[in-house]
């Protein structure tokens, strides 16, 4: 049995930087369509913006979650090296 943890730390670091870096993409509203009611343009904007705000809260969900991980990674090797450093001294 192991006695370390032997943390992949730049797997860790790589799978943060994918999480931080993949880019939600929100399309321009357009207002090409001049056959809806007033009340469905206003709907669809309405919706529009509220999609807008959702995928900004989710852009920094990922955000902390991708630093969480990192931070993660970084504890698991301290731990791994305080536990080699341990098991040296016995």
């Amino acid at each position: 049995m192991s006695n370390n943890i032997n943390v992949n730390l730049a797997e860790v670091e790589s799978a943060s930087a994918r999480i931080k870096n993949s880019i939600l993409i929100s399309d321009a509203l357009s207002s090409r369509d001049e056959r809806s009611t007033i009340n469905a343009n206003t709907n669809s904007k309405n919706t529009y913006f509220d999609a807008a705000r959702a995928m900004e809260i989710l852009e920094k969900a990922l955000e902390t979650e991708a630093d969480r991980i990192k931070e993660l990674g970084n504890k698991f090797q301290e731990f791994d090296t305080l536990m080699n450093t341990f098991n040296t001294n016995l």
